[in-house]
This record gives C-alpha cells, sequence and structure tokens, in this order.
C-alpha cells in the first residue's frame, strides 16, 4: 500500500490530491509483477480493470480480420492501460505484452468509477485520454495498409538523427524563404509532433524532423518560382509540375545518409491525391502542413472545415485530433514549451532578482481583473500565460542598463523599448502555437493617449488583453523593489497598496484605458479595504 501511495503521489495525474483523497483510491488497488514479453491483457477479453505502469514499458498490437498482427503503440513509465473502463467493463481493442520486467498498478473499474465520481475533473481527463487512444486505434488499424506499416515491433525504427541535422535544416531552409520559411517549417514540426503523440507516439520524433526537411527539395527549382512561392502568387503550369518534384528532390539531398533517406520515405507520398495511398506518417504531415498554410489567411476552424470539404484527401481522423488538439487540449500541450519560458525568466531572475516574483505577481492579479471584467476561460488562460513571459524580451538587455540605479541615457532607454520587439522574436520563433499570445504581449508597453512603446498604438488600436496586463504589470512593479525607484536616503521605494493605486490614478488618462482603469481601482480598492494597515491582499 505505502508502495503504490507514494507512486500516486508522485504522479502528475495525482498530484494535486490530498493523501486522504489518494487513499481512495489505494485501498482497492494491488501491484502485479511481469516479465518480458508476458501478457498483461489480450484482445477480445472482457476487461473492467485500469492499469497504471509503474516501470517496465508495454508493447500494444491487435489483429485485423485475416490474423495479421497489426501495430498499435508502445506505453511507457507512468502511463495507462486500458483507460476506456471508465465508461464501464469492456471488450479489449488490443493486446498488451511486456517489453521488459515491468510493474503495474491494477485498479478495479467498478471501485475505481465510483471513487471518480467525487473527482468530476479527473474523470473528465480519463475520458479525454480514453478518447485519445480511440483515435490512435482507429487511426492506426484504418490508415495506410497499403504500405505495410503494420509489421508489429519492426514497424517503426527508432529514429535518431546526427548532431549537425538541426544546424543543417536551418541553413537550407534559411536560403530556401529566409525567417518565414524557418517558421512554417517550426510551426509544421512542432503540430506533426503533437498529432503524432495523439495517434502514434512512436512516430513523434520522426514526424518533428521531417517538418523541417520535407520541403529543403525546393532549393531545386529555379529563383523566379521560388520567389513565387515564397510571394504567395499563382504559378504557371510548367511551374506546377516542378513544384512536384519537391519531395523526390529533398530526399536526394539526404539520401548520403542511407538510414535518414530510408525513414523519410514517406515523403515521396505527399503528392498523392488521397489519403488511402499514403503512408501514415505522410497523411499526418499532408494534414499539418496544409492546415499550417490555409490558417496563414484563414481562422484554424474554417481551415480545418475547409480541408474536409476536399472528401478523402485528407484523413478526418487526423483532422479530428487536430480540432480537438486546438478546441481543449493545447494549453495543456504546450506545458513542456512554458517550462522553457520559465528556465528564460529564471535566468533573468539572475540578472535582475525580481522576474520570477514579479511575472508570478503579474499573472496573479491579472487573473483577479479578468475574473472582474468577467472575461472568458480563454481569454484569462492566455491572459496569465501573456503575464509569466510578458519580460522574456530583457534577457537580450545588458545587465548595466537593466539594474542601473541612475536615470538611462536616451541610448540606453531605446535598449530598454526594445525588449517587447526581443519578446515578440522569442515567441515568433520558438512557440509556434502561441502567435495569439505575442498578439497583445508585443504591446504591453503602449499608453492609451499613443505616447508609449513600441508602436505608439492608442485607444482601442491596443488590444484588449494588452491594455489590461499594462495595468496589472504598472501596480505589480510599484509594489515591489526596483533599483530605479530610491529615496533621499537610497532606500528603494515600495508602495503600498493604496498609494501604488493613487499614483496609477495620478498617471491618468495618459496611460491606462480609463473603462478598464476605473474597474481594477475599484477592484483592488475593495480587497485591500478588507483587511488591516498595508498589509497586501496578495
Amino acid at each position: 500500500m505505502e508502495a503504490i501511495l507514494s507512486f500516486l503521489s508522485s504522479h502528475p495525474f495525482f498530484y494535486h490530491l490530498t493523501k486522504k483523497d489518494l487513499l481512495s483510491f489505494v485501498y482497492f488497488a494491488k501491484l502485479r509483477e511481469l516479465e518480458l514479453d508476458e501478457r498483461l491483457f489480450s484482445q477480445g477479453e472482457v476487461n473492467d480493470t485500469l492499469y497504471l505502469i509503474v516501470r517496465g514499458s508495454f508493447f500494444l498490437r491487435s489483429f485485423d480480420g485475416s490474423d495479421d498482427e497489426v501495430f498499435v503503440d508502445t506505453r511507457m513509465y507512468r502511463e495507462f492501460l486500458s483507460e476506456n473502463i471508465v465508461e464501464g467493463e469492456s471488450v479489449c481493442p488490443y493486446t498488451a505484452s511486456a517489453l521488459e520486467p515491468s510493474t503495474v498498478i491494477c485498479f478495479d473499474g467498478l471501485h475505481m468509477r465510483e471513487v471518480l465520481k467525487d473527482f468530476p475533473k479527473l474523470m473528465d481527463k480519463f475520458i479525454r485520454i480514453s478518447r485519445q487512444s480511440h483515435n490512435q486505434i482507429n487511426f492506426l488499424k484504418h490508415s495506410g495498409r497499403e504500405h505495410g506499416f503494420f509489421n508489429a515491433k519492426t514497424a517503426f525504427p527508432a529514429f535518431t538523427i546526427e548532431p549537425s541535422l538541426p544546424y543543417l535544416l536551418s541553413k537550407l531552409n534559411m536560403a530556401i524563404g529566409g525567417e518565414k520559411q524557418i517558421n512554417h517549417c517550426k510551426s509544421v514540426a512542432f503540430l506533426a509532433r503533437e498529432m503524432a503523440r495523439f495517434l502514434c507516439p512512436v512516430m513523434d520524433g520522426l514526424l518533428y524532423w521531417a517538418g523541417f526537411l520535407y520541403e529543403i527539395g525546393k532549393l531545386s527549382l529555379d529563383y523566379s518560382t521560388l520567389s513565387k512561392i515564397n510571394s504567395g502568387l499563382p504559378l504557371s503550369g510548367e511551374e506546377e509540375e516542378q513544384l512536384k518534384t519537391v519531395y523526390r528532390k529533398s530526399l536526394e539531398i539526404i539520401s548520403p545518409d542511407p538510414s535518414l533517406k530510408e525513414q523519410m520515405s514517406f515523403i515521396l507520398y505527399m503528392n498523392e491525391d488521397s489519403c488511402q495511398s499514403m503512408p501514415l506518417e505522410a497523411q499526418i504531415l499532408k494534414v499539418v502542413k496544409d492546415f499550417v498554410a490555409l490558417t496563414v489567411k484563414l481562422p484554424r476552424n474554417e481551415a480545418i472545415s475547409r480541408m474536409r470539404s476536399r472528401g478523402d484527401e485528407y484523413n478526418h481522423v487526423v483532422l479530428d485530433t487536430l480540432s480537438e488538439f486546438f478546441d481543449r487540449d493545447q494549453n495543456l500541450r504546450l506545458n513542456t514549451t512554458l517550462s522553457s519560458i520559465r528556465i528564460y525568466n529564471r535566468a533573468l531572475d539572475k540578472k535582475d532578482g525580481f522576474t520570477l516574483s514579479h511575472c508570478d505577481f503579474v499573472a496573479r492579479i491579472s487573473l483577479l481583473f479578468a475574473k472582474k471584467l468577467e472575461l472568458s476561460k480563454e481569454m484569462s488562460e492566455d491572459l496569465k500565460l501573456g503575464a509569466e513571459l510578458h519580460n522574456v524580451g530583457m534577457i537580450e538587455v545588458p545587465y548595466g542598463i537593466i539594474n542601473s540605479p541612475r536615470i538611462l541615457t536616451d541610448d540606453e532607454f531605446e535598449l530598454i523599448k526594445k525588449h517587447p520587439l526581443y519578446l515578440d522574436d522569442f515567441i515568433s520563433r520558438n512557440i509556434p502555437a502561441m502567435d495569439r499570445i505575442g498578439k497583445f504581449t508585443r504591446h504591453h508597453h503602449e499608453n492609451y493617449d499613443g505616447s508609449g512603446y513600441p508602436y505608439g498604438l492608442a485607444g482601442n488600436e491596443i488590444p484588449l488583453l494588452a491594455r489590461v496586463l499594462r495595468i496589472a504589470d504598472v501596480y505589480c512593479a510599484l509594489r515591489t523593489k526596483r533599483v530605479y525607484r530610491v529615496d533621499s536616503d537610497n532606500n528603494c521605494i515600495v508602495y503600498d497598496p493604496v498609494s501604488a493605486l493613487n499614483v496609477m490614478k495620478s498617471m491618468q488618462p495618459m496611460v491606462f484605458d480609463p473603462e478598464l482603469f476605473d474597474y481594477f481601482y475599484e477592484l483592488m480598492s475593495r480587497k485591500n479595504s478588507k483587511v488591516k494597515g498595508n498589509v497586501s491582499v496578495e
């Protein structure tokens, strides 16, 4: 029991539960040890047990009507098996065998469902995991059979790259279309990897790098054709025929590495008119690359609808997964990227000593303000993310300027004023799916009267979330120590909540949206009236 409790308490799925809550799951759970190749359960068996992998890994396979073995997936440490039991006793859709000596926690399905009634958020997560598993199995069973990608354990060999490949691909894509081409490839690579993680996790690394190299064959096109493509101009019939050779040329370019060429051979099928004649990897990559191209001018939902209207040109399971990714799971899937942002914040904190606490403070105040304004859940989440990263651009500003206690020179202040542009560049280069965040964070130093920076926008030209973030940012800055704000004795000035609000009021109507500021002033005045003295509600 202690071993199970310890594992669950450290598992991301359960970590927010108290020990008492965890014991509700532990009392009907037990450990099971399996040897190499031992079956945990078999396809077609009636099952009512949920499994969680504590040690080792499992190979999942299914069989079609002709008894041929087909590849399904692998599951690793901390992942679930037989997750569909949350909807009741069911028939196993696949066989699970241990790839190595392994240990699993077994949860009785009947008890699991009863306990989950008290944890609706956990139940929603399980249902989402179950839906993802169903889509994945459906995709793998019914897609791309013609090209033999279902030969079980040999279907997808481990994908490895040479350390020099990222640098090489960056240079080649820069030569093709500059930063625009590189950003396009980043978006394709990111989304292709995410779709693979939903549908066939063993392919995620392969598809990520395919996103960077599938178009390098464009180097073979003549200058005028390439210029037309990069400018979005229509091509002649002859130029269209040239474009069809790009994928073959891409493979020819990488042919000095036979293993890489073999694993990327699916790129040859990207010109097919129907997904039915394409390998699995090509089906995913084609959906993603066309989606990325369409969303340059169209909203996401409209782009997906247009792709659905083209019959079997695209795999509709991939389209469904893409739609669900944006509708439900995008912020969850960005956690890894956000961890990188927090690393940047921590690095910047070593330069100025206040970034971590300031960004956290701004995020909390922003969410409080968002609730007052009754912003949607999506807008509130975007605002929180924007607050977390709004100062990332300061990493480019020299240490001596950030920490200067004196009045900055004009040239030094011009460097400070560039940090929203550095932030914008950071987002566009490194976080392809977060363009909506960059659209307002780049404006968090704009003033309502047009006197701010970097673009001098005024009034409603400034995005709503940028106007909200501007207010929260200034309030939090006044409430914390800054090296440049000292009294006559050289002591740092920190304003109490009431004084901070009054300072901000004196900055009106130049800096803040008047209507938003009135809401904020009312909100914070009411909050601070509930505490004694200068003790802040934050």
